[in-house]
């Protein structure tokens, strides 16, 4: 490395407010480290993160992404098929961890605990971007101790890995509403991409992001087109190598993951339209399994659930309801802590998350105030809220699902805090709006 360009890194890492991120992650990683070996280590897998674990097995075998056998769920494979259940970003992952000698689960969650505390990193730089160093710090701060962010690591949860793309849609989406150019765009659709192949709903970010913020480049229309379609294409190209690999593996198309389509009989019967897991999901509405290959079973499922809608449409609207309380915590949140269980995550760690989150959410409330007339702040933070939204309302409410919007919370919180600090001492400065980009 030259020495111009190692001065250059140096001093950029010995900054004040990189020496304060630097020990605000460490307290991260202290909180997701101690939470993984005094609390979670010993829990049992429950469905997917189990599935995560068989799979890094066979990726680090060699095998690649198979199906395997899930004893609780009733699946015994004797022929290993290849498999589109989940994303594949986090299994592959776990399997290069595996790969690299952590082989057990508890190795494995102390091993995301680490990965866990990078986000807490990109939060600072994130909120840095958005509104400067103290909103930058703050935001790593709220970051490094909400539990809703580090709960996934103890549970083996694809939430981890998901964590780091919305972090960096955060920051990309801050820069893009800068001034929109075919480079950022193209980086922007990237990481949608390889978010969606983690969590497919990530996909929605695109869109929800890039339209708005782009639509306001100003008159030049083929400018405006050429930024979208560049944000386009880089996200196809991603995506592109799993889903030719789905095309040609299953009968029915395959995008993502399968998961997308089977989860609707699950969200659509009997058991989640009313009584007390109104608005949840759950496993036995999926049974018996129907005929044909992974793809096949999935459509038919979503079929299932669909029959389900139209037969029953008088209670969407009370089902729908419940579905968006849930992933809000606005309906029986002792419930979904209950529920929450079955996701990895211990009742007393997702009620101490409450107590975080009830006052999180009221600071980004401040913070969306704030950046209201703001549209390269404002799109970025409120397009993840939006996604959840349509998530809990197409599939089912859960608190899992609203990590989506967690990051963007954060960042708003920061924001909040910021904006209550600087009402307080008398000076309440309104974000001009980012300049137009011809």
């Amino acid at each position: 490395m030259p020495d111009s360009v190692r001065r250059r890194v140096v001093a950029a890492l010995t900054t004040p407010f990189a020496v304060r991120l630097a020990v605000i992650a460490l307290l991260g990683l202290a909180v997701r480290v101690v939470y993984v070996l005094v609390v979670a280590a010993d829990r049992p897998l429950f469905g997917d993160a189990l599935s995560y674990h068989l799979w890094a097995e066979q990726i680090a075998d060699g095998k690649g992404m198979v199906a395997v056998t899930h004893e609780q769920v009733g699946v015994v494979v004797d022929q290993p098929t290849p498999t589109a259940e989940l994303a594949p970003l986090f299994p592959h992952l776990l399997g290069l961890i595996a790969w690299l000698g952590a082989t057990t689960v508890a190795a494995q969650k102390v091993v995301m605990a680490c990965v866990g505390a990078i986000t807490v990193v990109l939060l600072g730089l994130a909120g840095r971007e958005a509104a400067g160093e103290r909103v930058g710090l703050l935001a790593a701060g709220i970051a490094a101790v909400y539990p809703f962010l580090w709960l996934p690591d103890g549970s083996l949860m694809s939430e981890t890995l998901y964590g780091i793309g919305l972090a960096l849609l955060l920051f990309a989406g801050f820069r893009l509403g800068r001034g929109p150019t075919v480079g950022l765009a193209v980086a922007y659709g990237a990481l949608v991409g390889l978010a969606g192949l983690t969590r497919g709903e990530a996909l929605l970010l695109g869109p929800l992001v890039l339209v708005p913020i782009v639509w306001n480049m100003g008159d030049d229309l083929a400018g405006r087109l050429r930024v979208l379609a560049a944000g386009g294409v880089a996200a196809v190209l991603v995506l592109a190598p799993w889903t030719i690999r789905n095309l040609a593996e299953f009968a029915e198309p395959v995008l993502i993951a399968n998961n997308a389509n089977a989860v609707f009989a699950g969200a659509n019967c009997p058991s989640v339209y009313e009584g007390r897991w109104l608005g949840l999901w759950t496993l036995e509405c999926n049974i018996p399994a129907p005929p044909g290959d992974e793809s096949e079973r999935a459509v038919a499922l979503r079929q299932r659930g669909i029959d389900h809608v139209r037969d029953n449409f008088d209670r969407l609207p009370v089902v729908v309801a419940a579905r968006f309380g849930r992933a809000w915590e606005l309906y029986h949140p002792i419930d979904q802590a209950n529920y929450e269980v079955l996701e990895g995550r211990p009742r007393e760690a997702s009620l101490v998350g409450l107590a975080f989150y009830y006052p999180l959410v009221g600071l980004a409330a401040v913070g969306v105030w704030r950046v209201r007339r703001d549209r390269r702040l404002l799109v970025p933070t409120v397009a993840p809220i939006v996604v959840v939204c349509i998530v809990a309302v197409v599939v089912y409410g859960v608190t899992r699902f609203r990590f989506t919007a967690e990051p963007a919370l954060i960042v708003l919180g920061a924001l909040g805090i910021d904006h209550l600090v600087r009402r307080r001492g008398g000076h309440v400065p309104v974000p001009d709006p980012a300049p137009a980009s011809h």
